[in-house]
């Protein structure tokens, strides 16, 4: 899109998508953390294990 100088606006986040996954059942608030974490911090391997920071 950069490259052919297009403007692109995004209608939704991770926080967003992972709310109305929870909310219709399709994933856990776990999960969601774990997520979540790794978002944060990709680096800091505790989320595979569901391990909090």
């Amino acid at each position: 899109m950069r490259d052919e100088n297009i403007t692109n606006y995004s209608m939704t986040n991770l926080d967003e998508l992972s709310a109305v996954a929870a909310a219709d059942g399709r994933i856990s608030e776990t999960d969601i953390r774990r997520i979540l974490q790794f978002r944060d911090d990709p680096s800091d391997e505790s989320w595979i294990s569901g391990g909090a920071k």
